[in-house]
């Protein structure tokens, strides 16, 4: 019998949210990209190749694609908060996907520790809106699109099993079709619009992810890596998508290993020292100093 190693992992961060580190930028190729939150670039480099047709976004590479299609969801948004607005089909030279953003307000008072506790909770219903309207979009294909979709990903290297679903043209690989891109996003961008006490989340699901990683359950990742499956785990705890403690099951494809991860993390809190006119800030009680600085403490790399 074929016992699957087990690799034990966990990951301790106490995180202060405030301006949220990023891993270094690496340069994407036209089939590739990478996303806002791990150092990509957020303005469409070629915005004289970008075309938009009612739902679907297309462009000269995924990264502009996904750009492009972000801001479109964003402006909608700012108008009506609907799936209708929240979600675009994006196309490629290379391939296919989706982007669907989710947006929430907060409330600002003189408390900033209830200010940034208010704010955390908008980004949760944000990332909650966010798969809601991907589910939404990929929910409402004709069978034209989800064909299309479908033969985008035929190309890529996938798990076998998953191969011989979609290999062939039926009423049931299409259907796996979407289960694949619904479950294979990657968190995509963040961003608090202070101006309007307004928080986006946007998320993508392309031919390329779908063949990296996929969610089968709510607290698990199966990847073709575990520096890819950790990667989506640190996007989500650093930017606040996530309860403020919990743990994810990281599986990997290729090796057959686990990973568990373990995060927790708390707000930074800020109050008035008496007799003293400075603030002082603490945040998790294990390490004063770092939460006091305002910065998100990076977990090991592995």
């Amino acid at each position: 019998m074929c016992v699957s190693r087990i690799v034990r992992l966990v990951a301790l961060a106490c995180v202060g949210f405030a301006t949220p580190a990023v891993a270094p930028a690496q340069v994407p190729t036209g089939a590739d990209f990478l996303p806002v939150v791990q150092g990509g670039p957020r303005d469409v480099a070629q915005p004289q190749q970008v075309a938009v047709k009612g739902k679907v976004v297309s462009a000269a590479s995924a990264q502009d694609a996904v750009n492009a299609a972000v801001a479109e969801n964003v402006k909608g948004l700012k108008t009506s908060d609907t799936p209708e607005m929240g979600a675009k089909m994006v196309t490629f030279p290379s391939g296919v996907g989706f982007v669907a953003t989710g947006v929430a307000t907060y409330r600002t008072v003189e408390n900033p520790t209830l200010t940034r506790i208010t704010k955390r909770k908008a980004y949760v219903i944000a990332f909650i809106k966010a798969k809601k309207n991907l589910a939404e979009i990929l929910g409402g294909l004709s069978n034209e699109g989800k064909e299309t979709v479908r033969e985008a990903l035929v190309n890529i290297n996938l798990p076998k099993e998953e191969m011989t679903n979609i290999s062939t043209e039926s009423q049931e690989s299409l259907k796996q079709v979407v289960n694949m891109m619904l479950k294979g996003f990657v968190i995509y961008e963040v961003k608090d619009d202070t101006s309007q006490n307004t928080v986006y989340v946007s998320i993508a699901s392309t031919n390329k992810t779908c063949g990296m990683l996929a969610r089968p359950a709510p607290n698990a990742i199966e990847a073709d890596s575990l520096r890819n499956g950790l990667d989506q785990v640190i996007a989500e705890v650093r930017s606040g998508l996530v309860p403020p403690v919990g743990g994810r099951i990281v599986m990997m494809r290729s090796t057959d290993e686990t990973a568990f991860v373990g995060f927790g993390s708390a707000v930074v809190r800020t109050r008035h020292q008496p007799g003293s006119t400075s603030q002082t800030q603490s945040g998790c009680p294990e390490d004063g100093r770092n939460a006091g600085q305002g910065r998100p403490v990076r977990p090991n790399h592995w």
